[in-house]
């Protein structure tokens, strides 16, 4: 097990799973800076940071191919950034190193925020294709005193990243506290961007609290929120409703609920309006069946056309599972 005072987390390592010494660690700046693909602009570059990014832990699946790295950047000295700032310079460094790398291109997708292991962290997520070979890589970032932490999930696309051994879920906090709020509570979908004919939304988080704000669920039942991230690229104003989304669980007839009506600000409003460009984020508060932990957040397109006539495009749904700690 790897632990971090410094950032209040643990690591479980799996048993196949293999991790660089202290020395190999070390080593690992210089290896990257001795590179004959690198240009000198690009070595100084990496030069110049050297003294400034500490690698804290690299663990790696030898077989699969997936990984985790733990680093620091010392920001002291800089001017202050936020973390979407910084989440830009991690961007701007990725491109700019795996430019010069041949047969890599690389996609960088919205930042989300997701919590990992009990700590709330702006996650980056980018998707690679080397000569062929798809892999995926989820950034998490926090801004800490003087330090940038970054914690980085890779994984090959035959795995997936949201739900593999020794990911994002094998992080913990280091006190070994459970069901504390802000603590990965869900896998599957979350994170993942939806492209609908008329906006994108994302599921960033899903959990199910004993209350919310005061609310509590009716006998049978417990509480499911959901955060939900809803960006307008239609080019031009779109009304929205909270019934555009539905919470469902099942095959049955009866298997699904639509979200409680809001009652403070966080919570998605009945009828709202999303300006082109806009990007919002809101809670969706269900009741849901006590022992059910499998869900899936529907949107179904539905439109009248230029004729006047009522249509039906694509289905889309978020699938995600509530861990025991949160469904229980």
């Amino acid at each position: 097990m790897y632990s971090n005072e410094f950032l209040g987390l643990c690591y479980t390592l799996p048993d196949s799973w293999v991790y660089a010494s202290d020395e190999e660690l070390l080593e690992m700046v210089d290896a990257a800076i001795s590179s004959d693909v690198l240009s000198d602009q690009t070595k100084l570059a990496a030069e110049l940071g050297k003294s400034r990014t500490v690698y804290g832990m690299v663990a790696q699946d030898p077989v699969g191919g997936s990984s985790v790295q733990v680093m620091f950047m010392n920001l002291e000295g800089f001017a202050r950034l936020s973390e979407d700032q910084l989440a830009e310079e991690i961007a701007a460094q990725q491109e700019t190193l795996l430019s010069e790398s041949p047969g890599v291109t690389l996609t960088m997708n919205d930042t989300y925020r997701a919590p990992l292991g009990g700590k709330n962290f702006l996650v980056l997520p980018i998707e690679l294709n080397i000569s062929g070979v798809m892999a995926e890589e989820r950034i998490y970032l926090q801004l800490l005193d003087d330090y940038g932490v970054m914690i980085a999930v890779s994984a090959l696309s035959d795995r997936d990243i949201n739900t593999m051994e020794g990911g994002a879920s094998a992080f913990a906090p280091l006190d070994g506290s459970a069901g504390v709020s802000g603590m990965l509570t869900a896998i599957g979908d979350i994170g993942r961007t939806f492209d609908t004919m008329f906006f994108d939304y994302t599921v960033v988080s899903a959990e199910s609290p004993a209350e919310y704000d005061g609310y509590t669920a009716a006998s049978g039942n417990k509480l499911l929120v959901v955060g939900v991230k809803v960006k307008n690229d239609f080019g031009r104003t779109l009304p929205m409703y909270d019934t555009d989304f539905q919470i469902q669980w099942g095959p049955g007839d009866y298997d699904y609920a639509w979200a409680v009506d809001a009652f403070n600000d966080k919570m998605m409003p009945l009828e709202w309006e999303l300006a082109n460009g806009k990007e919002v984020t809101y809670d969706m508060l269900f009741e849901v069946p006590a022992g059910q932990n499998d869900f899936s957040l529907v949107y179904l397109e539905e439109y009248t056309d230029r004729f006047g006539k009522d249509q039906v495009g694509d289905l889309y749904s978020a699938d995600f599972t509530l861990l025991a700690a949160a469904g229980a």
